[in-house]
C-alpha cells in the first residue's frame, strides 16, 4: 500500500460498506449511497482500500499503474483478489477490464512461455481464461517429454485469444486404452503431436 496521500479526502465514506462481491458479482446487496468507488479514479487500477471486506478506507493511489498498458500486458500486472465496481452502472460480466483494482506492476512476471524453461513451466492466475500475473515455475515439467508417460502431461489453464496453456503437470491425463469404448465416452487430447493433456471425458446417454 502506498504511503503516498489520497486524491479524495472523503476515503472514509466506505466505512461500513457491504461485501464488494455478493452472488458471484459485484457491489454488495446494501452499499450505502457515499461509498468511494472506482469510478471515482481516473484510472480504477490505481483504486485502492485498506478493506475489501467490508469497504473501508478506499482512495486513489496516483503512484499505481494506469493500466496493463503501464505494466507491459496484463500477464506482469496484480491486482487485487476482490473486484470492486460501482453498481449504479451497467457492466458486461465477462468484461476483461471491469472490477479489477488495487494492481500494481510485477517486471519479474513472465509475459510468455518462451520465457520459461519450458512451456510446461508456465504459471498464471486464469480469470475468464486470460492469463494475468505469470512466472516461470522450474519445479514444473519443461514439456510432455518430462513426464514418464508424455500423454499423462496435462495443462490446466487456456486463454481464449491465443494457443498459450498454462499450469501444467504430469500424471493427470489418461490413456485411450483404458477409455471405454462405447457412446458415452470420449478420448479427447489437449495435443495430439505430440499427444498430452489426455481424458477420457463422459458425455452422456445417446
Amino acid at each position: 500500500m502506498s504511503d503516498s496521500p489520497p486524491l479524495y479526502d472523503d476515503a472514509s465514506s466506505t466505512v461500513d460498506a457491504g461485501d464488494p462481491l455478493s452472488l458471484g458479482g459485484f457491489g454488495g446487496a446494501s452499499e450505502p449511497d457515499g461509498v468511494f468507488w472506482p469510478t471515482r479514479c481516473d484510472h480504477p487500477y490505481q483504486y485502492v482500500c485498506d478493506s475489501y471486506q467490508p469497504l473501508a478506507g478506499c482512495r486513489c493511489d496516483p503512484t499505481r499503474p494506469r493500466g496493463p498498458e503501464d505494466c507491459g500486458g496484463v500477464r506482469k500486472t496484480r491486482c487485487s483478489e476482490f473486484r470492486v465496481r460501482d453498481p449504479k452502472f451497467s457492466y458486461d460480466p465477462l468484461s476483461m477490464d471491469v472490477g479489477y483494482v488495487d494492481c500494481v506492476c510485477v517486471p519479474e512476471d513472465a509475459a510468455s512461455p518462451a520465457e520459461c524453461g519450458g512451456f510446461g513451466q508456465y504459471v498464471c492466475n486464469a480469470d475468464i481464461n486470460v492469463f494475468r500475473d505469470c512466472h516461470c515455475d522450474p519445479e514444473r515439467p519443461r514439456d510432455p517429454a518430462a513426464c514418464s508417460k508424455p500423454e499423462d502431461f496435462f495443462c490446466f489453464a487456456h486463454e481464449i485469444e491465443s494457443t498459450d496453456v498454462a499450469d501444467c503437470q504430469c500424471g493427470t491425463g489418461d490413456t485411450e486404452a483404458a477409455c471405454p469404448k462405447d457412446t458415452i465416452h470420449r478420448f479427447a487430447c489437449q495435443s495430439y503431436d505430440p499427444p498430452y493433456g489426455c481424458l477420457c471425458q463422459y458425455i452422456g446417454i445417446k
